[in-house]
């Protein structure tokens, strides 16, 4: 698993049905730690109006380095489930 931040007025609607298949992360920006993604959240302007959310995809063979030099995350390259993170 990896992971991925998202508004929370836009993801969390996503859970609400369980019987639903999972919702797919489409491209985005990915981290390989909940700890990584948990720190760019809280040095963003406003932090509290996202959340750090699992997606479904291996680091290694979905994922590109992002373009931009010196950041840390990267860029998803496949289609994957989105998963809820109990903190």
């Amino acid at each position: 698993m990896i992971f991925t931040l998202g508004r929370k007025d836009i993801y969390e609607p996503l859970f609400v049905d369980p019987d639903k298949p999972p919702r797919k992360a489409k491209g985005g920006s990915v981290w390989q730690t909940w700890g990584g993604a948990e720190k760019h959240r809280l040095s963003m302007p406003k932090p509290n109006d996202f959340a750090v959310y699992g997606v479904g995809a291996d680091w290694h063979s979905s994922q590109v380095r992002a373009e931009e030099r010196g950041v840390e995350w990267r860029s998803l390259t496949v289609d994957a489930p989105l998963v809820r993170i109990a903190v």
